[in-house]
């Protein structure tokens, strides 16, 4: 079974962030990361029990190449994934997902 991959508004902010800063560096790398960000999308559709649990209910997949975290939940009577954010690996998404 797939599961439907949706993103709250943040996301975008959170990936555009990421992106522009790995094209400043140079145009090919922020190709790689959208790549990388878009591959971890594709294996949340359809395993998204397989990563690791945080706490609350939360989940988060590391990207393959890049520093970054992947943080949702999964809504088990609608089969979909929320993205709540998009964010670096030395940051704690907890404290900004709950506020």
């Amino acid at each position: 079974m797939l599961y439907k991959v949706i993103r709250v508004d943040l996301v975008k902010l959170d990936v555009e962030e990421a992106l522009d800063f790995y094209d400043s560096i140079s145009p090919d790398l922020g190709m790689r990361f959208e790549n990388d960000i878009r591959n971890t999308f594709k294996k949340l559709e359809k395993s998204p029990y397989n990563y690791f649990n945080l706490e609350h209910g939360y989940r988060r997949v590391n990207l393959k190449t890049f520093p970054y975290m992947i943080v949702y939940k999964i809504e088990n009577q609608t089969n979909t994934v929320k993205i709540l954010g998009v964010f670096h690996q030395h940051s704690n998404p907890i404290q900004f997902i709950k506020g």
